[in-house]
């Protein structure tokens, strides 16, 4: 390429405006200077405002100060501040004991992301139709709930924690950071965790919990950890990454959470028989298969521990009869579902039923309260990010995937923020990445001349 190339395509680059350094820094120096200064101080006032609207205290205004500087960040590095959203979470939990800090960042990647489709730096993409489905549905089924058994202001902190993982997810898919970056962030976090909750030894009858979380949820939560520090070592071929899973197992197993038990062992299997020809895949599956069926009662009893067969017993036909419960209230309110929250009083009000309690199944639950169209647009995009092989980093992002698919057939944690958080961060980098950017690993290198190898 001539030189009168290079200065013509130099020339067609936008500069950075030397009387804009805040517009350059918010990433945004190629939009008109005055839009860009008006972007930030809506940012700013809408900050200050929801200070003065959530509490007139003063910890309330730091967290708006605070805010506004992440808001200028997000708009520059907005996968980098989502991503930060992962250890908030468990802060907030512990040692803060607020959702304060947690609900600040949500919002201010709401806005980010508002201001960054209105600019451009931030794209629609097809998956972002179904998460506006699931969203649409999810706050119909809040405002319009078919037996509206618990008030709205009852159901506003799942409202907020759904929205929140959306949220989330819209981010992850605009702008997803490296699967390296992500499993990362995840295996720190979990690790820091597991350690936390095995040192304040905080049991519920026996069984460990921590970070606000009961046992069964400690235990879906602790599984991706140990999933990818087993999938790091394999994949690096060094042991050392062994060490932060060994750390969060003892906490795994102490909650006694078959769960997170399953959840785990599912996540493992994927991690090693995805990388197999599909010859040795298809004996493999149906050899597990066939184990689950001569011995299911062996399989309900992993990762219970101490917990009496008596115990194990009754959760169990609980879970069988509130499981074909939901299904016929999912059959009987098709559209829109019962209403966001609502599942446990309808279930404990119901004549058929009456018993408080929750689906232990988050794809009941979604179809039960939100609707069918719901739980399709959910499955639908678990379809996508999973119908294509993935390598390297990828295919661990996706065994984590693997790993909350499988504990959400036993336990619902879209309510909580803490739990279902690194599922959204998954499942939004697995959408955002392009059919071949799973199939190249790694990706094409340059020759000499600076131009790509084709494959």
């Amino acid at each position: 390429m001539g030189a009168g190339a290079l200065s013509e395509e130099g020339g067609a680059q936008p500069g950075v405006p030397g009387r804009a350094p805040g517009a350059w820094l918010a990433g945004i120096s190629s939009a008109p200077l005055r839009l860009g200064y008006v972007i930030i101080g809506i940012g700013f006032l809408g900050a200050l405002v929801l200070a003065s609207t959530v509490a007139g205290h003063k910890s309330t205004a730091v967290g708006a100060v605070a805010s506004t500087a992440v808001f200028v960040i997000a708009l520059r590095r907005i996968s980098a501040v989502a991503l930060a959203l992962i250890p908030v979470m468990v802060l907030s939990s512990e040692p803060l004991h607020s959702t304060l800090p947690a609900t600040f960042l949500v919002v201010v990647l709401a806005v980010a992301a508002i201001v960054g489709f209105c600019m451009g730096s931030l794209r629609a993409r097809p998956a972002h139709l179904w998460v506006a489905v699931l969203g649409v549905t999810v706050l119909l089924g809040y405002f319009f709930p078919a037996d509206p058994l618990v008030p709205a202001r009852g159901v506003l902190p799942d409202l907020i924690s759904v929205l929140g993982g959306l949220v989330a997810l819209t981010v992850f898919i605009s702008a997803p950071p490296s699967a390296g970056a992500l499993l990362r962030v995840i295996l720190v976090t979990g690790t820091v965790a597991g350690v936390a909750a095995s040192t304040q030894g905080d049991n519920l009858e026996g069984r460990l919990q921590g970070l606000g979380l009961n046992p069964n949820y400690l235990g879906v939560y602790l599984a991706a950890p140990v999933v990818i520090s087993a999938g790091l070592a394999l994949h690096r071929r060094n042991p050392l990454w062994l060490a932060p899973g060994a750390a969060c197992l003892p906490a795994l197993l102490a909650s006694q959470s078959r769960e997170g038990f399953l959840a785990m062992v599912a996540g493992l299997a994927f991690v090693l028989i995805q990388g197999l020809p599909r010859v040795l895949k298809v004996p493999i599956i149906l050899a597990a298969a066939l184990v689950l069926v001569l011995s299911p009662g062996h399989l309900t009893s992993l990762g219970a521990g101490s917990r009496s067969v008596t115990d194990l017993t009754s959760d169990n036909i609980v879970r069988v009869h509130v499981a074909l419960f939901a299904v016929r209230v999912a059959l009987g309110h098709p559209l829109l579902g019962i209403g966001l929250g609502q599942f446990p009083d309808y279930a404990a009000a119901s004549s058929g039923f009456g018993i408080y309690i929750t689906t232990t199944n988050e794809y009941l639950l979604l179809a039960s309260e939100n609707g069918l169209i719901a739980l399709a647009a959910f499955l639908v995009m678990l379809w996508l990010a999973f119908r294509r092989p993935c390598h390297g980093d990828m295919a661990l992002v996706r065994a984590v995937l693997v790993t909350s698919a499988v504990s959400f057939l036993f336990i619902d944690s879209f309510e909580s923020s803490l739990v279902a958080l690194p599922f959204w961060a998954c499942l939004g980098v697995l959408l955002a990445h392009r059919p071949n950017q799973c199939d190249m690993e790694p990706a094409p290198s340059p020759d000499a001349s600076g131009k790509e190898i084709s494959r």
